[in-house]
């Protein structure tokens, strides 16, 4: 299980990272939490649980928009199996994004 507390002052004080590794960070976490409570969690505490993530960098887009893209996805679901492909294609998005930006940056 997710130790929330120490997941989310992971992610607050986490000066060393990029957006886009905290965000990935975020990520794994978030859905390792989705695993161990799927069907067994209210859905308030998993919005709960992402707005404490999204909080612990209010400033950074990333992690805020790779949550709430999250969030979306695993509203569709009904099967743990599902995560997991939701999860890597979350994780190429942020591959993708990433890539794009050293794209425009060094034209």
């Amino acid at each position: 299980m997710v130790n929330r507390s120490s997941f989310i002052e992971s992610i607050r004080n986490d000066y060393t990272n990029g957006s886009s590794t905290i965000a990935k960070t975020a990520l794994e976490l978030f859905c390792k939490f989705i695993e161990a409570t799927f069907h067994t969690e209210l859905s308030s505490e998993i919005e709960a649980f992402a707005n404490e993530i999204k909080s612990a960098k209010p400033a950074m887009a990333a992690v805020s928009n790779i949550i709430d893209y999250a969030l979306a996805e695993f509203r569709k679901i009904n099967e743990r199996t599902q995560i997991k492909i939701i999860k890597n294609n979350l994780l190429d998005k942020i591959h993708q994004s990433t890539d794009d930006c050293c794209i425009k940056a060094t034209n």
